[in-house]
Formats: C-alpha cells, sequence, structure tokens
C-alpha cells in the first residue's frame, strides 16, 4: 500500500501510516491483528509479521479519542494469551543489560509504542479532543508504564478484576486530557 488511496471520505481524505506492532509471535497473530483493523469502518490494513509493522489506511474522521477505547479494551488481550505476556515480560526483564541479545531490539519497540502513544495524543490535541498543554512524549510514557506496570501485576495476581481497572483507567485518563470546557 504506497502512496495516497482514491477513496474518499466525509471527513476527508483518508490518512496513510505505518505502524510498529509489538507482541505477535507467529503469523496468526498477524492476522488476527489485521483482521481487527479491517472491521474499523474505512480501514484497510496490511499487518507483516517478519517486520513487525502494519501498513494502515485510514478516514480522517478516525478519532483519535479511540485512542482511550483502546486502551479500556488491552485487559482482552491479557486474557485471549496470557503465556505472551508472560514471555514478553520475561524477556524484557532478560533483556534489561544493554548488552543483552535483544535488548536493542525491544528499547526500538518501546520506542516505536511511545512514538504511536504520542502520535495519536497529537491527533486528538489537533482535533480539539485533548488538552493542549500536556507534554504528549511524557504522557505516552505514562500510558506505557500503566500497561506494563498492569503486565507484571496480573502475572503475579491473575485473580485482580483486569477489565474493570482497564475500564477506570481509561476514563480517568479521559478525564485527565481532556480540553477545559468552555462555559
Amino acid at each position: 500500500m504506497t502512496g495516497e488511496s482514491s477513496v474518499r471520505t466525509p471527513g476527508g481524505p483518508p490518512r496513510q501510516a505505518e505502524l510498529a506492532i509489538g507482541g505477535m509471535t507467529c503469523a496468526s497473530c498477524a492476522a488476527r491483528v489485521e483482521k481487527k483493523l479491517n472491521k474499523l469502518d474505512g480501514v484497510t490494513a496490511t499487518v507483516n509479521f517478519a517486520t513487525e509493522t502494519a501498513r494502515v489506511s485510514f478516514p480522517a474522521a478516525v478519532s483519535a479519542g479511540d485512542l482511550i477505547s483502546e486502551i479500556a479494551a488491552v485487559a482482552d488481550r491479557f486474557y485471549r494469551s496470557p503465556e505472551l505476556v508472560g514471555t514478553y515480560s520475561v524477556l524484557l526483564a532478560e533483556n534489561v543489560d544493554p548488552d543483552a541479545p535483544l535488548h536493542d531490539r525491544l528499547a526500538a519497540r518501546y520506542r516505536g509504542a511511545i512514538d504511536i502513544i504520542a502520535a495519536l495524543i497529537r491527533r486528538g490535541q489537533d482535533a480539539g479532543q485533548f488538552r493542549m498543554d500536556m507534554d504528549v512524549t511524557v504522557k505516552a510514557v505514562q500510558i506505557l508504564a500503566f500497561i506494563t506496570g498492569m503486565e507484571t501485576t496480573w502475572l503475579i495476581n491473575p485473580s485482580i478484576p483486569l477489565s474493570e481497572v482497564f475500564k477506570e483507567y481509561s476514563e480517568s485518563l479521559a478525564r485527565d486530557m481532556a480540553p477545559p470546557s468552555r462555559a
């Protein structure tokens, strides 16, 4: 998928993005991610397992506010593939040392995730959905830290009400990031 698509939507010309997709351990994972993305209205996606990327075309009307709903849905990933959450956590822990074999790759994936979240926040700011007075990179780091911390917490205690925790977090995030109301 290269260049601009000829498909036009009421929200303006479609946008293109190449996203880093972490956590895929097999071609089946890539197919599931692709299927989920393609279910979104106006979205066309191709996921490449080997390069861990997705090429996505989406209408300008797709809201950055979707970030909040996606965060709320993260718990589903934990329940669907608990062994992957554990495996990924072990890989991270075993590769903290800068000389470890996967350190650079995992650090790059982390930076890519921060960049994706920050871009979504910026898009929400541009659309007037999020406050303009926050440092988007700091907020992206906070969001990723919450998700990573919840992975560890859930591995230690899988009986925590994970869906409710993510739902409450996403709601508090929406309140915190909302622009000031105009009275």
